[in-house]
């Protein structure tokens, strides 16, 4: 093993990816074939209970890039973006950076400004409009905001996409390939499958057949396993594969999910067999694909049923490194190898915990409290599901379990209590403090 004390990281992050949209995954749409990442799932772990901390893409972000929930910042919207490192947040280059390994961000970033010329004033007075090479990454190549890159969605004819994964993922590989003698730890955010999408025909070509407001979420998903394909290629051709850990993980549900209409060139892929999907708190906006390799240290091909959350890759690939988070800053996540290897069986975490917007939950082992202002939820209020019979979240047990109710009302509100106040704008007579 080339560093045997320190692995290298990488961080592969899809966006609006729905669970259903990966081949490897049980019921995915006949159409779609990822066999580079269903290879990650073939060669390593497969979460089928993964959660992010938000059902939407900067908080999201913000959560796994800082190991800790993105309320602790009032980071609770896109539009609050920068506020986790303004606010003294630590990222996953910060850690590794302290611990001795090059550093690379590449793809998305959307935690902050492009230039200086973007940023509020006051940002730029502190010397700090949040380009990921002021926060831990040695090098970065991508996109900053979301939308301005982007293809205009007002045009009939799209370009091919501005925010090319082929081409981060390129980038990557040469990262990869100039720090091949050290260790690195890479944070790869991809575009696909969030649109505008690709209009590239050899993708559109392959899903002629395919109903026609598909086409487009199924060719960036083509095109997304292609990116990945490129790095996994790199790593194999240095012989470095057994030396890296990888996750691959999404940043929330996608877009196309029952109740929600939505325009064909924003179509994400499908949440089945969960319900709601992008701005929920039901399972379909928060439990995405979730992957985890390490050749040689993890059992491959094993499916790991109990929840955990995008904030435990920090503490898990730190504990891999053998390396200490740095000093005075708690991650919320917690080191998922003991658990993955069967040294620990208990479940990682106590409980999980949601709010965005009017979307709130929590879950204890397969409990989960939750209320979601989705028209297709069918509840008023919180409702009590049990995960492990009722997955699609139809039955409120609240009736016919209260104590335990209760008990998950107690532990949110603690939770909640303990964070930074949402916006009033988004509080509602049911939101207890």
């Amino acid at each position: 093993m080339l560093h045997a004390a320190k692995p290298n990281i990488l961080v592969l992050f899809a966006d609006d990816l729905g669970n259903s949209g990966v081949g490897y995954q049980e019921g995915a749409e006949k159409e779609i074939k990822t066999p580079n990442i269903d290879s990650i799932a073939a060669n390593g772990v497969r979460c089928t209970a993964g959660y992010v901390t938000a059902p939407q893409c900067s908080p999201s972000r913000a959560g796994l890039i800082s190991g800790r929930y993105q309320q602790r910042f009032g980071h609770e919207e896109n539009h609050n973006q920068p506020v986790m490192l303004m606010k003294g947040g630590k990222t996953i280059g910060d850690q590794f950076k302290a611990a001795g390994y090059a550093t690379g961000h590449f793809g998305k970033w959307h935690l902050g400004y492009e230039t200086r010329e973007q940023a509020p004033k006051e940002f730029v007075e502190k010397g700090d409009w949040m380009a990921p090479t002021q926060h831990g990454f040695d090098e970065s190549f991508g996109f900053h905001d979301l939308e301005k890159p982007a293809p205009d969605p007002k045009r009939k004819r799209q370009p091919k996409q501005a925010q090319d994964d082929r081409v981060f993922a390129r980038k990557t590989a040469d990262f990869i390939e100039r720090h091949k003698d050290k260790p690195w730890c890479v944070y790869l955010a991809f575009h696909a499958p969030h649109g505008p999408h690709t209009s590239e025909r050899k993708y559109t070509s392959k899903f002629a057949d395919a109903p026609k407001d598909r086409r487009g979420a199924l060719a960036a998903m083509a095109l997304l396993d292609d990116a990945v394909g490129i790095v996994l290629t790199k790593l194999r051709e240095l012989n470095t594969e057994e030396d890296t850990l990888i996750f691959f993980i999404g940043d929330n549900g996608g877009t196309r999910y029952e109740g929600r209409s939505v325009k064909r060139w924003q179509q994400g892929t499908e949440n089945k067999p969960f319900r709601g999907g992008k701005g929920n708190s039901i399972e379909g906006g928060i439990r995405v694909p979730y992957l985890v390799q390490w050749k040689g240290h993890l059992p491959a091909g094993k499916t790991y049923d109990r929840p955990v959350i995008s904030l435990d890759v920090i503490p898990t690939a730190l504990g891999a490194a053998g390396a200490t988070p740095l000093a005075d800053y708690e991650l919320d996540g917690v080191n998922l190898l003991p658990f993955f290897k069967g040294e620990k069986t208990p479940d990682p975490h106590e409980a999980l915990y949601w709010r965005w917007r009017r979307e709130q939950a929590v879950r204890s082992g397969d409990w989960k409290l939750v209320r979601s202002e989705d028209k297709h939820f069918g509840h008023k209020g919180w409702a009590l599901i049990d995960l492990k019979t009722d997955i699609r979240e139809r039955t409120d047990l609240t009736a016919k379990h209260p104590e335990i109710a209760k008990e998950l009302q107690q532990r949110w509100n603690s939770w909640n209590a303990s964070h930074p106040p949402i916006g009033p704008e988004f509080k509602s007579d049911e939101t207890e403090e």
